[in-house]
């Protein structure tokens, strides 16, 4: 795919830039390794302005097709516009607390916005063996290795090209009712690594782009 960044970003003018200014975004410089946390935060205002421009430049370097993947601004339509329904999601960042090097150490969750996470079920989702734990990514890791803001998190970005795995809860592959009738896997709505900018993707191909791996890991209802 011999796109730019700025293919797979619909953006609107004005503040944002434009996708354009989206697309050729200079992303901050990595936070400093060792938990600087003041050298951290100082950087998190600049980074949240800038994670969409990160998520644009990681879909070009993925050679992502902008037809089943798009990165829009808060009130463009995008891909959406194909009628299979929208399903509003959320990316949970997490991180490995069993402290061993054996498969992925961060994890981007992706499941519907209204449902919880359980940690407990991660492991075997990731495939790793039953003494495998997980966490909540903590603040300064979000800053420092997912370089997203608190609520922007999405699948697409740096931590994914650094080597987080995607994990795609398996509901969100359920065919679903659309227009005229037909059931048809629902388009995805998530982070898209700063306010007022979303990832809108087919199911299927975040799961063939990312290798996510599909399974269940949401908690039991109370």
């Amino acid at each position: 795919n011999g796109e730019g960044a700025s293919g797979f970003a619909e953006g609107a003018e004005g503040a944002e830039g434009g996708v354009v200014a989206l697309a050729s975004a200079q992303l901050p410089s990595a936070a400093p390794p060792g938990g600087a946390v003041d050298a951290v935060a100082e950087t998190f205002d600049a980074l949240s302005a800038g994670g969409a421009a990160a998520v644009a430049r990681a879909l070009a370097q993925l050679e992502a097709d902008s037809v089943r993947m798009q990165l829009v601004a808060t009130g463009r339509v995008g891909i959406a516009a194909q009628s299979r329904g929208l399903v509003v999601c959320k990316t949970v960042a997490c991180a490995r607390a069993d402290g061993s090097a054996e498969g992925p150490r961060w994890a981007l969750c992706v499941l519907p916005l209204d449902a919880e996470l359980c940690l407990e079920r991660l492991a075997a989702v990731a495939g790793l063996p039953a003494p495998a734990r997980w966490r909540l990514a903590t603040g300064e890791e979000l800053r420092s290795v997912f370089r997203q803001p608190r609520g922007s998190v999405g699948p697409i970005g740096p931590a994914l090209l650094a080597g987080a795995a995607v994990l795609l809860e398996g509901s969100l592959l359920a065919p679903r009712l659309c227009g005229g009738g037909a059931a048809a896997l629902p388009i995805l709505e998530c982070g898209g690594g700063a306010p007022f900018w979303q990832l809108q993707v087919l199911p299927e191909y975040l799961q063939e782009l990312t290798n996510a791996r599909v399974g269940s890991f949401l908690a039991a209802a109370s």
